[in-house]
């Protein structure tokens, strides 16, 4: 008698516990994610194109023995902020344009995502305080991950500070997902699982996951994208993108 079981996630399951040689990749991923965003931070400003601001982020990480990413680098701006996809075409960067890039430093073809708004100019107060209540989220989120405990505590903890400000409909309904040897954009990872509230996965040491808060709001077209990749440690979580958390103004 054959007994048949689906195994088709049984490959991806198997990648999602790092060893160590590939937690080294993995962190060697993060500087160069750090990098790239850094690199946005100084090339972004009104009147630069954002090719410029791509090239930059590009230069970064290839310059420290990265490698090129399968998509190019998302750029979400003016009336393209809500937007977490690549679009063709460049564009003049604004005074008053939100910049959102997120994108992931590459090692051995391991990765690191990490997700930042930009302010080109000066930053409204709204700004700020969109950044403030964004902020918020990815601190709980972060706290949730940790060894022993399901994945989907992560999600749980992002919809609770996100609802609690009032804003259920301008979040997205997963908080993130596990990357290494895959990372979007390319509609959805290859390797599971989404992080969304009822997921009883049991986190280990050795997984990673990029954990994004993401508030748009389309009436207003306002948005705030903020995300980074942690790996889950025998004690709790290390944050794999050692840049600080911010809300550059590039003047």
């Amino acid at each position: 008698m054959v007994t048949l079981v689906d195994a088709s996630d049984l490959v991806g399951l198997q990648r999602m516990v790092k060893s160590p040689a590939k937690v080294v990749y993995m962190r060697r991923a993060g500087e160069m994610a750090d990098a790239a965003a850094l690199a946005v931070a100084e090339a972004a400003a009104p009147g630069v194109d954002e090719n410029i601001v791509e090239l930059a982020a590009s230069s970064a990480a290839l310059s420290r023995g990265g490698e090129i990413p399968l998509a190019k680098v998302i750029l979400s701006w003016g009336p393209h902020a809500m937007l977490t996809r690549v679009a063709c075409g460049f564009r003049t960067l604004q005074p008053g344009d939100q910049l959102t890039c997120e994108w992931a430093g590459i090692y051995r073809r391991y990765h690191a995502g990490i997700f930042r708004t930009y302010s080109i100019a000066p930053a409204s107060q709204r700004h700020l305080d969109l950044f403030a209540v964004t902020h918020e989220p990815l601190d709980a989120m972060t706290l949730a991950a940790r060894p022993d405990e399901p994945i989907g505590n992560i999600d749980r903890e992002h919809r609770h500070v996100f609802d609690a400000h009032g804003y259920e409909t301008q979040r997205r309904s997963t908080a993130g997902y596990s990357v290494g040897a895959a990372f979007p954009p390319k509609a959805l990872p290859d390797a599971p699982p989404l992080l969304y509230a009822d997921n009883l996965m049991i986190a280990e040491p050795g997984m990673t996951f990029f954990l994004h808060a993401v508030f748009s709001d389309a009436d207003t077209g306002d948005a705030m994208m903020l995300g980074h990749t942690v790996l889950i440690t025998e004690t709790g979580k290390e944050i794999l993108n050692k840049i600080a958390c911010e809300y550059p103004e590039c003047l």
